[in-house]
């Protein structure tokens, strides 16, 4: 392999978004790495990690307390910058990872399918129930 003189190599280090949060918490900030190119392989175990809703639980939230809500967060691969959250078909909202976790309140109480995709449209969902009290 031929080099030409202006190629350079440089080193990115790949973290989940669990782990660059850390880092950024430790003031030990990470550089983002670059998109990877549309024509890389996609490892369809990169996709999102619900952590938060939790899995069979039932979130209790009260009437009164509008400032009641549950908190939407996912792990997701180094590429991703936004992910979108849904309940049922319906978008909750637009959150870029680095800004953590999205509070949601649901309108009504019931099962709820809750489902993030990222921007590179890889996803996850999770059946998350609410009551009010």
């Amino acid at each position: 392999m031929v080099l030409g003189a202006s190629t350079r190599f440089e080193v990115f280090e790949f973290w989940l978004s669990d782990m660059l949060k850390l880092f950024r918490e430790a003031v030990m900030p990470r550089r983002t790495p670059p998109p990877l190119p549309a024509c890389a392989a996609e490892d369809p175990t990169e996709g999102p990690r619900i952590a938060s809703p939790l899995r069979d639980v039932t979130y209790a939230l009260r009437h009164s307390a509008s400032r009641d809500v549950i908190p939407l967060d996912a792990n997701v691969a180094a590429d991703v910058q936004r992910v979108f959250w849904f309940d049922g078909a319906a978008l909750i909202g637009v959150r870029r990872v680095s800004e953590g976790a999205m509070p949601w309140r649901p309108v009504a109480a019931g099962l709820h399918l809750v489902r993030v995709v990222d921007d590179r449209g890889r996803s996850a969902d999770r059946d998350v129930d609410v009551q009010f009290r």
